[in-house]
């Protein structure tokens, strides 16, 4: 199965869910995982226009080590929602829910004392590790050094590595996807398949033009925290 795992629609700072679809099936995708900006209504709009495919519940959320997406049982995201965004509080009711924590493009965690601290704390073994990191992101600019960047950080927490497009317009949906090694119709089945690692990853970036605006917008978000 081809997934996706990392998708924004217009419901967050992204595309149209209905061309969402239309690239994800043209794509030749199996699954898309529908992970807005701390809302869950491009996933209910996706499961509606699905078409066939499979459409896992998920949130890409701001905590306070940086982003975290989480994926599976929309019950128990919701949950999540409820508390103050701290990571190991997050981290809790992910196990508790059969939920898979994924840190998104950990090389932006490099950036802030806090972000460096946690990568320390999971390697060293004081802050519990995420279930996965993603490796591929096609907005990454330059794609191939912060991949390899992101591999190492995978490699030194070893945790799984994924792959997800983080596709703002719709026609760079399935250019980063995790394949998983089996057919499965549940979310909870590719859920547990990728914490067992069975997977392979799989990327390339998106038209440069793009990754630099995404760039861009990230040193001046950055910045501006920075200062505050």
């Amino acid at each position: 199965m081809k997934i996706d795992l990392h998708i924004h629609t217009e419901f967050s700072d992204g595309d149209s869910v209905r061309r969402i679809i239309h690239y994800a099936k043209m794509k030749g995708l199996d699954a898309i995982a529908i992970t807005d900006h701390n809302t869950f209504r491009g996933y209910f709009k996706a499961r509606e226009d699905s078409k066939g495919l499979i459409i896992i519940p998920g949130i890409e959320l701001c905590t306070n080590i940086g982003h975290v997406i989480l994926l599976g049982s929309l019950s128990g995201i919701k949950e999540i929602r409820k508390i103050n965004l701290d990571y190991l509080t997050i981290w809790d009711i992910a196990n508790d829910n059969n939920l898979i924590m994924i840190i998104p493009h950990p090389v932006t965690l490099l950036t802030t004392k806090k972000g460096r601290f946690f990568i320390e704390g999971v390697i060293s073994g004081k802050i519990p590790k995420p279930h996965a990191i993603e490796v591929y992101n096609s907005n990454y600019v330059p794609f191939s050094l912060l991949s390899k960047i992101s591999r190492k950080i995978a490699q030194c927490i070893e945790v799984p590595e994924v792959a997800g497009s983080d596709a703002h317009k719709a026609r760079n949906v399935g250019l980063c996807y995790t394949k998983i090694a089996g057919n499965y119709t549940s979310i909870d089945e590719i859920i547990n398949a990728l914490m067992k690692n069975e997977i392979e990853i799989y990327g390339r970036p998106a038209p440069l033009s793009e990754r630099l605006k995404t760039l861009i917008h990230f040193l001046a978000f950055t910045l501006i925290k920075t200062f505050q």
